[in-house]
């Protein structure tokens, strides 16, 4: 595998609704768009949007073709889980934005969000492509990720991503 991401992760009730392959783009929107909700370049129309190319997805994704992201993400539009924007700069840029139709049901309470807070004691790093899980074991609760401790690791995967 040349992707050094190894572990995906999704939630079973996306992936129930709307399907296994959707529910693993939803978790890296929920990522994304939680991430950019404090940007006001990704604030537009009343939405909190984030953007990339099918072709980066892709390559994120590496299980997946280009033209098998393009038919989840437009499932996902069909289904009124994405919208699709272009907030670009330039009309010849034709990266494509996204944003959940209804944001409130894909973004929970970002001051503990439900990757955060696991049934088996397990807490995992805010991050759609799911490295590096902390467990915490059976005897203890489940400690929620500081606001510091998530900043940090935020900063720390922008700074893998690129």
């Amino acid at each position: 595998m040349n992707n050094k991401h190894e572990k995906h992760f999704y939630n079973v009730k996306y992936a129930k609704e709307y399907g296994v392959s959707e529910a693993i783009l939803i978790n890296y929107f929920q990522f994304w768009i939680t991430k950019n909700r404090n940007n006001p370049k990704s604030n537009k129309d009343g939405k909190t949007w984030t953007y990339i190319s099918r072709t980066d997805l892709a390559k994120v994704f590496e299980y997946f073709t280009v033209d098998q992201i393009k038919t989840i993400i437009l499932n996902l539009i069909d289904k009124h889980v994405l919208i699709k924007g272009n907030y670009n700069l330039m009309k010849v840029d034709k990266t494509s934005w996204y944003a959940f139709e209804d944001e409130g049901k894909f973004i929970e309470n970002t001051e503990n969000p439900h990757w955060v807070d696991l049934p088996n004691g397990c807490s995992e790093l805010p991050n759609p492509l799911g490295e590096n899980p902390q467990c915490i074991g059976d005897n203890y609760p489940t400690l929620p990720v500081s606001k510091l401790l998530r900043k940090l690791l935020i900063n720390l995967l922008v700074k893998i991503r690129k």
